[in-house]
């Protein structure tokens, strides 16, 4: 069992938390992409010319934070009941 926690111990969906948790540290997980071999040359383009429009959680958020610009949506007044 203690090998199937090193083998998620750098799981890229898990690393922010791990970090939080200190079971790795931002030096362990430097030192672990350095070492991933460079797959450049087995790699291959799909050729997409899409912008997906990603942006990370940090600028999400501070997107968030930001107040609104442009129109505003306001909703209709209702009739006064009779």
């Amino acid at each position: 069992m203690k090998n199937a926690d090193n083998d998620y111990k750098f799981d890229t969906r898990l690393q922010e938390r791990h970090l939080r948790q200190g079971v790795i540290s931002s030096s362990d997980l430097e030192q672990h992409l350095e070492a991933l071999p460079d797959m450049t040359e087995e790699s291959e383009s799909l050729g997409l010319d899409v912008d997906l429009n990603i942006e990370s959680p940090e600028a999400q958020a501070n997107e968030a934070e930001a107040p609104a610009s442009g129109p505003v949506l306001v909703s209709a007044v209702e009739p006064e009941a009779q």
